[in-house]
């Protein structure tokens, strides 16, 4: 039985439990006759014992209603810089800013999941000026390119030309996802990287970071 249907008979049958008990409490004091009263007690009774049999059928349900409510998806998303020379990586800090030594890097990313939710149908974007190029590092991504569009989330407050990068899956709890992409810029100067991952739940996660290349490099 169901939470819905075994609340549609729990809430009819207390409902019909008060009512006849009401009605025998008003008819009593008038002299109403023992047969009289004897069958109130009965259906009060067959509509408490209904009640009391749709409270247990439904009460298994109602427990993992209420925590599947409590649970919560916390997705972590956090970026990366990885030297190709020794495979280190330089992780940006909380300032979000990170510099490089020239115009083309790997950018890790490092999405969990770190609630006890399952995060369904996400959608992962990564964004850059559309003056940077951006591309999956190993040919196996599941990383796919998208036409090159504008966006909003890059520059607060600005609408500006783009190119993104984007993936599609559920992220279970505990599940350890890392992309890496190549990230090629076009010359000295500071440059925003604009993570988001968003999914069923109510919020989306996401993340911006400034890539400083400095002059002759």
């Amino acid at each position: 039985m169901s939470v819905r249907t075994a609340f549609r008979i729990l809430i009819p049958s207390l409902l019909a439990a008060l009512g006849f008990c009401l009605f025998a409490a008003v008819r009593w004091p008038t002299g109403s006759s023992p047969v009289f009263a004897a069958l109130t007690l009965m259906l009060t009774a067959a509509a408490l014992a209904a009640a009391a049999v749709a409270a247990l059928f439904a009460w298994p349900g109602y427990r993992e209603w209420t925590r599947a409510q409590q649970q919560r998806v916390d997705m972590r998303p956090r970026l990366a810089i990885i030297h190709e020379e020794d495979e280190s990586e330089e992780w940006f800090g909380e300032d979000g800013r990170l510099t490089v030594d020239g115009t083309r890097f790997v950018l890790r990313l490092n999405l969990r999941n770190d609630g006890d939710k399952l995060l369904r149908r996400a959608t992962l974007n990564m964004i850059v000026p559309r003056q940077c190029l951006l591309a999956p590092w190993h040919p196996d991504s599941d990383l796919r390119s998208i036409r090159a569009s504008r966006s909003d989330q890059l520059e607060p407050g600005m609408v500006v030309p783009v190119n993104t990068l984007a993936a599609h899956r559920d992220y279970p709890p505990n599940l350890h996802v890392l992309h890496d992409v190549a990230v090629t810029l076009p010359g000295p100067g500071e440059w925003p990287i604009f993570v988001i991952v968003a999914g069923d739940a109510p919020q989306a996660w996401s993340l911006r970071v400034l890539v400083t290349l400095l002059e002759g490099k």
